[in-house]
């Protein structure tokens, strides 16, 4: 007996799990069609798992948790049996076990997660980087905005010709899956946005060039649709660029492939390169446009829509193949604003980044050489080298390669050029304003910043691949190998955005969106650089941090070295500016109650979005949004968590003690509604490290076993409104009370709509709201300093002139505003390993608090527990 075989033999099965094979062997059988080596091989992976199989991790029921385990076993039989060709689909996968592309996705995550130790025995460590999940979800996501895209082109080029079925006729069919054919065969596996609406605009072309003339809608008369014309007549390919936003050269250069690919599909056809006999084209200036003579003919229609079903099956493989015209899926695409924002937002790179020089300006060269020494080529040296590592060209057919668009290093030349001109593009504006402040040309301090630059670099890199919607690359892909943390890129993106007034309002949603996400899980996460500053802000947090290892790695060198940089000898990445101002700890008490600040108000965003869908009144959410401050004001317990696992339970502990007809189901499904909602928060929560294991939950057991012994004696403080009323009566009460009586004050933070509103027809004048002020009335002088955000007002309110004039002068003083990212952001390994080690003998002669931090329990030398009844000038400050 072979050993595998012997060993399956002793491996004990319960009949349920016994049933669970049988079932699984008959989806890989009846569905699938699986020969007896694949179908072994299925069974081998499904046993290897199995016992990990955990309904409450995935999906609801025990029906659903496993339909979706068998999707999941079977995708990843798919993608990482390397020594075996398996001719099934996703697709097809999908449809044996009734799952839901959107379900499966959602719940691939969990699998991966609580598999990630048998894969890795199995396939490798690398196995995720093989597997591609996160690459063939954003393809799903791309696929479905294209989708819809085709579409609405098609309606407005050609007639809505439906069968008596209600499907669509056969040339909308042809369209898509002939775009299907060109992405995987023209473009890489993982191409961008951008590049696949230019590869879309080239099948529209060729679409309008072959439709039949009974299937036309348009005119040629229409400039709405064909704007661009010349003595020759409509010149075709200008006009759909125009149309769609899109580089005409681009396009073109696209549709040369497409025609190139043509006879490569369908051997019977040729290209007729004179288009003065073709009746179709009778009006067009067809420059460099090919005719492929009964392409689109009904009598070749069904012939050519076979060959394409065979292709996309044979060549998409593992990925996900979007559903025809005809499917009813179809009607639930979203609306195709992606595509268009994506294009216009691609078309301000073309226009406004593209055209500027290579090299950095004479303004920009000039404040290089102003410095104490001339860093002109650090800091060419270090775009170039930074640059070439965020998009590295890999060589020419390694399987790196072909995931990038079109395969060649195009592509990647283009992005690090556009990321290049847009760093020069916003550094000189930065040194302007600088210059305009200290009155000097000497910028020493800002400019020989190593991290500093790197951050801009990455912030240039990561808007360019944010504009072209790319799969491989996004965010955080930036990071890496920059060297950078999430918590250091958000240093300059304010700074980015106000000297980049071009900046489209896309990627100004999206470096939001960056913020949000180092906000909610990112800062807290283990190498975040968010743990420099707090380590020398908050002192007596150092021997956790240490313990958990959670500071962040030192800045890595370029390599080569640049000669300037290696000063004294040494080849450590040192952060210059720290070595020229060294930070206070009180600089850092700045840093981080601006970033604890920041926290609050997404807290309080998030927590007020919630009630309202559990139809909680405002009492409610007050205490809540106490409860998640008095935790913050502990900070343990967000070390290597999200905030919304904090936000869950501090709503379940509220309504709780308030005895609240809520539970958590009703919580949870609530916050699934919720655009930033994954499942993994409430399904897969840090509990403590044990053995050098972070051991997880499910968010029920963080709350009983960590969040409870952490909030307990604050979350018993509190009480509804009045004893003798119920939430609503008190609803109620606060809408009689008297018309002169002051309003109660919220203590919420203000959550001001930032949203600029035009406000003159004839010129671009925007005015932002008001800032919300109602904080105001429950802090003192002293609490209102601590929280005050940058760029806010901290002088009392006078009049409007008084004001403008106070902010003018405070604008154009000597010590007007310097770049945010200098100071208490710029903190030296050197500095952050002092304060590590300034504490350790502190940490030694400690009693030992390690499962108390591990489950944010307050230690005995944390600041004491508040009166939540005191009065609202002495609420706890953030610590």
């Amino acid at each position: 007996m072979a050993g595998d075989e012997k060993d399956r033999s002793i491996v004990p099965f319960s009949r349920a799990a016994l049933d669970g094979e049988a079932r699984f062997r008959q989806c890989c059988e009846a569905r699938l069609a699986l020969d007896e080596i694949r179908m072994e091989k299925a069974v081998a992976l499904f046993r290897a798992i199995t016992s990990l199989k955990d309904s409450s991790v995935l999906g609801g029921s025990a029906d659903e948790a496993e339909r979706i385990w068998m999707a999941c076993i079977l995708y990843v039989l798919k993608k990482l049996d390397r020594n075996e060709t398996h001719t099934f689909t996703v697709s097809q996968v999908l449809r044996a076990t009734n799952v839901s592309i959107v379900e499966f996705f959602r719940e691939l995550p969990q699998f991966l997660e609580k598999c990630t130790a048998t894969l890795n025995d199995l396939y490798g460590v690398e196995f995720q980087e093989h597997l591609q999940a996160k690459e063939d979800q954003a393809t799903f996501v791309h696929l479905m905005v294209l989708f819809n895209h085709y579409n609405r082109n098609y309606l407005d080029y050609f007639k809505p010709q439906m069968l008596s079925d209600g499907t669509s006729t056969g040339q909308q069919h042809f369209g898509w899956f002939f775009f299907l054919a060109v992405r995987m065969r023209v473009l890489g596996q993982f191409p961008d946005l951008v590049t696949c609406t230019n590869a879309l605009l080239g099948v529209i072309v060729v679409m309008i060039v072959h439709m039949p003339v009974s299937l036309r809608s348009f005119s040629l008369e229409n400039t709405s649709l064909f704007p661009k014309r010349d003595d020759k007549g409509v010149n075709l390919v200008a006009s759909i660029s125009s149309v769609g936003d899109a580089c005409e050269g681009d396009v073109m250069s696209m549709l040369q492939k497409i025609q190139e690919m043509i006879p490569t599909v369908f051997p019977s056809l040729s290209g007729i390169g004179d288009s003065s006999a073709v009746s179709n084209l009778q009006g067009f200036n067809c420059d460099g446009i090919l005719y492929f003579e009964g392409l689109l003919e009904d009598h070749m229609l069904g012939t050519h829509l076979q060959i394409l079903e065979r292709l996309c099956e044979v060549v998409e493989g593992g990925t996900v193949k979007m559903p025809t015209p005809s499917s009813s899926e179809a009607v639930r695409m979203p609306p195709p604003t992606p595509v268009s924002v994506t294009m216009t937002t691609a078309k301000w790179l073309r226009t406004v980044i593209a055209p500027l020089p290579a090299e950095p300006s004479i303004e920009l060269l000039d404040y290089l050489k102003s410095c104490d020494r001339d860093i002109t080529e650090e800091v060419t040296h270090r775009g170039k080298a930074l640059l070439e590592a965020i998009f590295p060209v890999y060589p020419q057919g390694s399987w790196r390669a072909t995931l990038h668009s079109s395969g060649s290093s195009e592509w990647t030349v283009q992005r690090r050029s556009e990321a290049s001109k847009l760093y020069y593009r916003v550094l000189t504006a930065l040194c302007r304003a600088e210059f305009l402040r200290l009155q000097s040309k000497n910028l020493t301090s800002v400019l020989t910043s190593e991290k500093f630059h790197r951050c801009m670099l990455a912030c240039s890199a990561e808007l360019v691949l944010a504009a072209h919607k790319t799969i491989i690359l996004a965010f955080p892909a930036v990071l890496e190998p920059t060297g950078i943390t999430a918590f250091d890129l958000s240093k300059v993106i304010e700074s980015f955005v106000r000297h980049e007034p071009t900046l489209p309002r896309e990627l100004k949603r999206h470096l939001n969106s960056i913020e949000e996400r180092l906000l909610e899980s990112m800062a807290w996460e283990k190498g975040s650089s968010m743990y420099n500053s707090l380590v020398v802000a908050k002192p007596r947090f150092a021997p956790d941090i240490r313990r958990l290892e959670l500071i962040s790695e030192p800045l890595r060198t370029l390599e080569p070295l640049i000669p300037s940089y290696s000063q004294g000898g040494t080849s450590k990445g040192e952060d210059m500016a720290a070595e020229s101002n060294s930070p206070t700890e009180a600089m850092h008490e700045i840093v981080m109650v601006v970033f604890f600040q920041k926290v609050l108000k997404l807290a309080a965003s998030r927590i007020k979005v919630l009630c309202e869908r559990l139809m909680q009144p405002s009492f409610v959410v007050e205490h809540i949004f106490q409860v998640v401050e008095y935790a913050l004001n502990r900070t343990t317990i967000f070390f290597n968590r999200h905030i919304d696992q904090i936000l869950l339970c501090s709503t379940y502990g509220v309504c709780k003690v308030l005895s609240l007809n809520v539970s958590f189901k009703d919580i949870i499904f609530q916050y699934r509604k919720q655009p930033q909602s994954r499942n993994h928060v409430f399904k897969s929560v840090y509990l403590k490290h044990r053995g050098g294991i972070a051991e997880t939950g499910d968010i029920i057991k963080f709350y009983n076993t960590v969040f409870v012994p952490a909030v307990k004696s604050f979350l018993v403080t509190i009480a509804p409104p009045s004893v003798s009323m119920t939430a609503s009566q008190s609803d109620v009460a606060d809408e009689n009370t008297a018309p002169n009586s002051p309003p109660r004050p919220s203590v919420l933070p203000a959550i001001p709509d930032m949203s600029p509103r035009k406000v003159s027809a004839r010129h671009n004048v925007y005015v932002s709201p008001l800032r919300n002020t109602k904080v105001e009335n429950i802090m003192s002088p002293h609490s209102k300093s601590l929280y005050a955000c940058v760029g806010e007002s901290t002088h009392a309110y006078q009049s409007p002139s008084k004001d403008l004039t106070a902010i003018n002068c405070r604008l154009n003083s000597s010590n007007g505003r310097r770049l945010d990212f200098l100071g208490p952001s710029m903190i030296s390994d050197s500095f952050v390993s002092g304060a590590l080690t300034n504490n350790t003998e502190a940490a030694a002669n400690a009693p030992n608090n390690d499962a108390n931090v591990d489950q944010g329990v307050p230690n005995d030398n944390q600041s004491p527990i508040p009166d939540p009844q005191s009065p609202p000038g002495k609420r706890p400050r953030l610590e």
